[in-house]
């Protein structure tokens, strides 16, 4: 049975401790939950603030585990595995960290049959948002796109204005997460530990032409649910609105795709679409590499440090048309972009 790793991550002073310590108390009778915790300096204290209650707390200080302790964090690991067998593995990465290394040491390092990462959570402070230092920071953007759920730290603090000003940045976040809320004194729902990941591919392009119709098309999946993505067959969304329509895809998580074939295909007219309006696409382009394409009008920008972990995603807005875009072509061209490799 695979062990759940949660990442509770966030930016310097958000109060992860805090959060974690109340998350502790939650625990079903009985289990046996371990935290690992990094410190960016050489003296640790957190682990001492956490200990006690039979639980099992391992501390990495010196370094980010996300980067110069890797090896250390694996070593760490594989202790809690071996010799508390934890029911779950809670990880607190430095604010200063970025913690995309973490993520790939649990999904692909040495323990990666052992681990089984479920939700990532990241607390941001709202009043941050407004600090570019603190925001243009790749640490920072890092943190909150690796994230399943985001929440406003030390919510209890925050008036209406400034909670519904997160919001609506959460709001523009690409792919869209599946929790936007707050933590009020420190307090952490269990019930976000273990969220099912939906596809909400969908209900973002909703979002972002309008709200007059809504159109879900789901095609050539006769087996799959929309949220399970097959091998070779991309899950695909269509939602209509304000003039506009917009179809989004989701791959399956293991395929990959040759960043040079996707970008001859983006920069040019897409195959059975006119009037491109937006596109914004997530792409993993090989091991430990993905890629943020975004696309306005015929201007491309490409970002290749880019930390989001789960699945390659897309969505394509375009002006209405009198007759229907063929959606297919495109999705025939960007599978013919992937890198082919034998499958079992």
């Amino acid at each position: 049975m695979l062990t759940p790793v949660n990442i509770i991550t966030g930016y310097l002073g958000v109060g992860k401790s805090t959060a974690i310590r109340h998350l502790l108390t939650q625990s079903p009778q009985g289990a046996r939950w371990a935290v690992l915790v990094n410190e960016f300096g050489d003296v640790p204290i957190d682990g001492g603030a956490l200990q006690g209650g039979g639980l099992a707390v391992k501390e990495l200080a010196g370094g980010c585990i996300c980067c110069t302790l890797g090896s250390d964090m694996e070593a760490a690991l594989g202790e809690l595995l071996e010799q508390v067998k934890p029911d779950r593995i809670l990880i607190e990465p430095t604010g200063l960290g970025h913690p995309g290394g973490v993520i790939e040491a649990i999904t692909e390092g040495k323990y990666k049959d052992k681990l089984s990462l479920k939700t990532v959570l990241c607390l941001v402070d709202a009043a941050m948002l407004a600090d570019p230092q603190i925001t243009q920071r790749k640490t920072f953007i890092d943190q909150v796109a690796i994230s399943d759920v985001l929440l406003a730290a030390k919510g209890d603090r925050l008036d209406d204005t400034a909670y519904h000003g997160f919001k609506q940045w959460a709001a523009d976040l690409f792919p869209p997460k599946e929790v936007v809320g707050k933590v009020e004194h420190g307090a952490l729902s269990p019930e976000w530990l273990d969220l099912h990941i939906e596809n909400r591919l969908d209900n973002y392009l909703l979002q972002q032409v309008g709200h007059t119709s809504h159109h879900h098309a789901h095609h050539h999946h006769k087996t799959s649910k929309p949220s399970e993505p097959q091998l070779d067959q991309p899950v695909f969304f269509e939602n209509k609105g304000f003039d506009h329509i917009g179809g989004g895809w989701i791959f399956h998580v293991e395929e990959r795709f040759h960043e040079y074939k996707l970008m001859e295909l983006f920069e040019g007219k897409l195959p059975g679409l006119d009037q491109v309006v937006r596109l914004k696409g997530l792409f993993r382009v090989g091991p430990g590499r993905r890629i943020l394409i975004d696309r306005v009008g015929q201007a491309l920008t490409v970002n290749d440090s880019i930390a989001y972990w789960r699945d390659s995603r897309i969505e394509v807005i375009l002006s209405d048309q009198h007759s229907q875009p063929q959606w297919l072509e495109l999705e025939e061209a960007m599978m013919g972009s992937r890198w082919k490799k034998k499958r079992a």
